[in-house]
């Protein structure tokens, strides 16, 4: 990518190696049928997007996903203890989202999650080859979790807050100290 490349076509030919890419307009959802020929609907995310809660929260809520999809490949970790990591951005999007994400790793680390955040092994160890064929239960269209019907702003609210009363419980000791 190459900043301003827009408004200084110039500048692009000096770096040809970076890309032409151009944001697209939103992720789409997706659509398709089970096995029991119930439309079910989608949203994915690819690699750090995922952790990216309000993102995945917006994404979610437009289109009244069901599910969410992670693809990603972590080769470029050194320790499966930073995969793990990475794959644990998937419960958390789980259990704020009430939906099961399932997350796809080139290598790394492939996992379903419940809509409770709990871990369904699907027996891929990190940097094997294979596929699983799994059943899982998607949730309902209109499940809304308070994340998904309130976002951040009640934990922001919160943590103002909180942050209000501390400050105001260090100037009284100050103030306290000061009289003793």
């Amino acid at each position: 990518y190459v900043p301003l490349a827009d408004l200084f076509p110039f500048v692009q030919r000096w770096f040809g190696e970076a890309s032409h890419h151009k944001p697209g307009n939103g992720m789409p959802v997706f659509r398709f049928s089970s096995k029991k020929g119930v439309e079910l609907k989608f949203s994915g995310s690819i690699c750090y997007e995922l952790l990216y809660s309000e993102a995945m929260r917006e994404r979610v809520a437009r289109h009244k996903s069901q599910f969410m999809v992670n693809l990603t490949n972590d080769s470029w970790f050194e320790s499966e203890r930073e995969a793990l990591q990475h794959a644990g951005a998937g419960k958390l999007r789980a259990l704020e989202l009430g939906i099961p994400v399932i997350r796809s790793a080139v290598t790394g680390v492939t996992v379903l999650f419940d809509p409770w955040g709990r871990e369904i092994d699907l027996g891929l160890a990190r940097n094997t080859r294979g596929y699983r064929a799994i059943d899982f239960f998607p949730s309902k269209q209109n499940n809304e979790t308070f994340y998904i019907k309130y976002g951040t702003l009640p934990f922001r609210i919160l943590s103002v807050g909180l942050l209000f009363l501390a400050a105001l419980f260090s100037l009284k000791n100050v103030f306290i100290e000061k009289r003793v």
